[in-house]
């Protein structure tokens, strides 16, 4: 993924790197992060994931895939 709009976090409930250490790259638009955000909230390695798009300071949480 190159740099765009969207910072992407992601990270273990009980092992938090805590800030910029979750940090797992950038997306470049909205339906990317949401994706990002659905493919890695709860997999084999993480907990949480979730997406703040970084002109609004929106955080784009996980939501249930249709």
């Amino acid at each position: 993924m190159s740099k765009g709009r969207f910072l992407l976090f992601k990270g273990d409930v009980y092992y938090p790197l805590g800030g910029a250490l979750d940090f797992d790259g950038f997306a470049a638009t909205r339906e990317e992060a949401e994706i990002w955000v659905r493919r890695n909230h709860h997999d084999a390695l993480c907990e949480w994931a979730n997406a703040i798009d970084a002109e609004t300071g929106e955080i784009i949480p996980p939501r249930e895939t249709p």
